[in-house]
């Protein structure tokens, strides 16, 4: 079985079962390079890697100082590279901005960060200007690609395999002055996941380990949204205060 991709400037041949791809890019192709990284480059990609077992999750990861894992998931613009720019500037340790693999390896299932650079808007460049020193690339769309992982000094780190998720959080951008965290039952966590992960229903049994593992992922798991206010974009430190008062409270509801 193989598959084509067809973007009007780049062409994409995979053959899953040679582990073969193959393209044409055309040179209009690198006037949007963050397309062509990202997207076309990427698609065909993830196509291969999950005939291989290995299954794209549109998620951040950050380690804490307490050396948990935080999986930040939601949809395109949810606030997923802020929190995690945020998360970084307190003194985490963020290993992704968007995109992890997620692996089916019994008896636990695991996470590593699909390594890139982070995509972080103008406006959150402009605001915390302590990102200045870290090297930039190229800007589009109000964004810049950023060297996320040299700055943060996490590179080694991202290459590491996770078999456990400490907590999993669904950011939600509310446009009100204070943020909150809310608790979130394992089924909406799993949905949730499932949501962002499923770019490819293809061949059932790929599809049922991806289940399963996003599964078990999930019930290791706490699971709380971040209903984000303006105050964290005052204070990069505010996002670390509220998801550490919420450790140290484990109360099932944390806001102001």
């Amino acid at each position: 079985m193989r598959f084509y991709f067809d973007t009007g400037s780049a062409v994409f041949r995979v053959d899953p079962e040679r582990s073969l791809l193959e393209g044409f890019i055309a040179p209009e192709a690198f006037n949007l390079p963050h397309l062509l990284v990202n997207t076309h480059t990427l698609f065909a990609l993830l196509l291969l890697l999950r005939a291989r077992g290995l299954y794209h999750l549109h998620a951040a990861a950050v380690v804490s100082p307490r050396n948990e894992l935080y999986l930040i998931c939601g949809e395109q613009r949810s606030g997923k590279t802020t929190l995690t720019t945020a998360l970084g500037l307190a003194g985490w340790r963020p290993i992704s901005d968007d995109s992890l693999l997620v692996r089916s390896h019994p008896p636990a299932a695991q996470i590593v960060a699909l390594r890139k650079s982070f995509h972080i808007s103008n406006d959150i460049l402009a605001r915390w200007r302590t990102l200045d020193p870290a090297a930039r690339h190229h800007c589009y769309f109000e964004r810049t690609s950023v060297a996320g992982l040299e700055f943060f000094e996490t590179s080694k780190l991202a290459e590491a395999s996770f078999s456990r998720v400490d907590y999993i959080i669904l950011p939600q951008i509310t446009g009100r002055t204070s943020s909150s965290l809310a608790p979130v039952p394992l089924s909406e966590v799993i949905l949730k996941l499932a949501e962002q992960s499923m770019f490819f229903q293809l061949w059932r049994t790929h599809t049922q380990q991806q289940l399963h593992a996003l599964t078990q992922l999930a019930r290791a798991a706490s699971g709380y949204r971040l209903l984000a206010g303006t105050d964290l974009l005052s204070d990069p430190n505010r996002s670390a205060e509220l998801l550490e008062k919420a450790v140290r409270s484990g109360r099932v509801g944390v806001g102001d």
